[in-house]
């Protein structure tokens, strides 16, 4: 009997991939018929929506026109330190253009159970350049390590900043990472740091052809730091087929891997570029990435090694672009990726044209170094397919159809499914949580036909050899009826059929911190997309702009065998006894001294004042507090501009600015 367990929100979903053909509805289960929804005719209204009020339980940290956040796999955007404050970075842009972009950070603090009112919106944490497409970390004393692209002359150029003092958003000047070594520079960067405080970067080119070899080739780079994000070491190529798919994660224990999914070749076609589904490798590293590991095929024997140039073959393999990995407790590697069906056909000399959109037939599958084999966390097929009252499915299998879901426009239609996975590990042992993003519910499309999507979780017990569970049904149980049924977490489950640009609840882009601590809270950072449907690079979609909410949710996770709740959504209360207090006493701005109040029981503490870029300019205390007490900082002597104070104890950090003018 599989482990029960009981969420807050169950989805029940019928597993079927449309190559099936039609799928009973087993005795005893209802569900009501889903209507063809008609394609919108037209064009949406374009409107400017000025306001991001969060739609969905949760907090926001700052805004941004851009819910497009990454070129392929998701990476993290969200770091969180030993007492629960969560550090989040994402891609920012008010502009209508796009032209100007930048990176932005906040902080949301657990003793508050909020952002902090002194960054409303988050503060900038690129330089002057355009930059984007973000991922994080955090080093060993909780200061954030945030990499990007930007462009600081014509080309595009990875970097990474660094936080002057932990959770204090005065980043350093961009260290560009190895512009040397490779002419046309890896972008698109990931990042890791692990315990040893190494930085682990891996980037890609973008093919010059993307349909012809040699010129098609996907390079993957890796680089490294050790000394802090100052330097970095040249580039070095780890793949050549790992398009824009890399995840990385380190252990507690010091290791670090690489995994990526490395598409097909056509069958006879050798001068083509490879498909959009293929194997999933991974290297390791055991030296804090001074060598890494020749290549491990974790599907090898499970998919075909070549994809057909056939109209009428139908190839299950893992998706490109869709993957995450992480080690659990217990040190041991997991890998979760996109699986499903595609079709290929080839028209000519030049042109592969792809059958059957890829995130509608995908479901959540998953490899771990302890069982070495593939399970599937979403159930075994990622969309329910009801039947109408004369037995005929409701779908369309050919040119992005799925249920009136538009085929690819000037922007991209998420399908009916899963996209976007994301791993956690619970504890010290080999628990894991897997998220991803997605929906299964047909009718919760907007106005404009595109998906309203959710956040959903998977808990395994038993280091992912099982994923569920499912109440009350053994596996056999499952197999016998030929159908599977799986009850799953929508962690988000917002609804909003039929809603107009503005107003849809759509959760998407979502990053995952990959360690659950002993507060039990699983820790989620996403945009929430008020236009559903995902905006490209040159802009926004169909001239519809929303400035969309950028937002931390927690969720407590209990893990157990009864009918206990497994993910509960957690607002913690602000808990004032042995938290550090610092308070400016008087008005804003300041044109002499400075009065702070601060408070600390008991506890050793500091109190330090840095300027805008991060130096530090006075200690006004350290040592020992017994209670309440004012400090005194004489800013008469400093250029006039824009001030941090850190109040630092051992367990706690408060922070905030002031202004000072002359």
């Amino acid at each position: 009997m599989l482990k029960k367990l009981m969420v807050l929100t169950v989805v029940l979903a019928v597993a079927a991939f449309a190559a099936y053909g039609p799928i009973p509805i087993p005795e005893g289960m209802e569900f009501s018929v889903a209507p063809v929804l008609p394609l919108k005719d037209g064009p949406v209204t374009a409107t400017l929506f000025s306001t991001a009020a969060p739609l969905v339980a949760g907090d926001r940290g700052g805004v941004t026109m851009y819910d497009y956040q990454q070129n392929g796999a998701m990476g993290n955007r969200i770091a969180v330190d030993t007492i629960g404050d969560a550090q989040i970075c994402w891609m920012h842009s008010e502009d209508e253009t796009f032209a100007a972009r930048d990176i932005y950070y906040n902080v949301w603090e657990k003793a508050s159970g909020s952002f902090p009112d002194y960054w409303p919106d988050g503060v900038k944490a690129s330089g002057v350049p355009r930059a984007g497409y973000t991922t994080m970390g955090a080093l060993s004393d909780g200061r954030a390590v945030i990499a990007f692209h930007h462009t600081p002359t014509t080309d595009n150029v990875s970097a990474v900043v660094v936080d002057a003092a932990p959770k204090l958003g005065a980043f350093s000047s961009p260290v560009d990472v190895d512009p040397v070594t490779v002419p046309e520079q890896p972008i698109w960067p990931h990042i890791v740091v692990d315990n040893d405080g190494f930085i682990h970067v891996t980037a890609h080119i973008s093919p010059a052809d993307p349909y012809h070899p040699p010129d098609n080739v996907h390079y993957l780079y890796y680089s490294r730091s050790t000394d802090q994000g100052q330097t970095f070491s040249p580039w070095q190529v780890l793949a050549e087929d790992a398009g824009s798919d890399a995840a990385m994660t380190a252990s507690a224990d010091g290791k670090v891997a690489i995994a990526w999914v490395s598409g097909l070749p056509f069958k006879g076609r050798t001068d083509l570029h490879r498909a959009g589904i293929g194997h999933v490798y991974y290297v390791e590293s055991t030296n804090n990435g001074a060598s890494w590991s020749a290549p491990v095929k974790v599907t090898d024997g499970l998919y075909e090694d070549e994809a057909p140039d056939s109209r009428d073959t139908v190839l299950l393999a893992a998706i490109t672009r869709s993957i995450d990995c992480a080690y659990d407790g217990a040190g041991n590697l997991h890998i979760g990726f996109g699986e499903g069906w595609r079709s290929h056909w080839i028209e000519g000399d030049t042109a592969v044209w792809i059958g059957s959109n890829v995130r509608v037939y995908m479901r959540m599958a998953h490899w771990s170094e302890a069982h070495k084999e593939v399970t599937i966390a979403s159930s075994p097929c990622s969309m329910l397919v009801p039947r109408d009252p004369d037995g005929d499915t409701i779908h369309f299998l050919w040119e992005g159809h799925f249920w009136g879901i538009a085929e690819f426009a000037d922007y991209f239609y998420p399908g009916l499914g899963c996209w976007n996975p994301q791993l956690a590990a619970i504890g010290s042992g080999d628990d894991m949580i897997f998220t991803w993003t997605g929906q299964w519910d047909s009718l919760d499309l907007s106005a404009g036909m595109t998906i309203n999507a959710d956040i959903y979780a998977a808990i395994s017990t038993d280091g992912g050899a099982t994923w569920g569970p499912v109440a009350d049904w053994t596996e056999q149980d499952l197999r016998e009826r030929g159908n599977v049924f799986a009850f799953i977490t929508n962690v988000t489950n917002t609804h909003s059929p039929n809603a107009q640009v503005g107003h849809c609840e759509s959760e998407e882009y979502h990053s995952a911190y990959p360690w659950i601590g002993s507060d039990s809270i699983l820790h989620v950072t996403y945009i929430h997309d008020l236009f559903s449907g995902s905006v490209v690079q040159s802009g926004p979609a169909n001239g519809v702009f929303t400035t969309n909410p950028v937002m931390y949710l927690g969720s407590k996770v209990y893990v157990g065998d009864g009918p206990d709740t497994i993910i509960s959504h957690v607002k913690e209360d602000p808990n004032p006894n042995n938290v550090p207090v610092v308070e400016v006493v008087g008005q804003h701005p300041i044109s002499g001294s400075v009065v702070f109040s601060v408070s600390a029981p008991g506890t050793h503490a500091s109190l330090k004042i840095y300027d805008a870029a991060g130096k530090l300019i006075e200690t006004l205390f350290k040592g020992t507090l017994d209670g309440t007490r004012t400090l005194t900082w004489d800013a008469s002597a400093v250029p006039a501009g824009v001030y941090f104070y850190s109040f630092v104890t051992p367990a706690h950090t408060a922070k905030g600015r002031v202004v000072v003018i002359h």
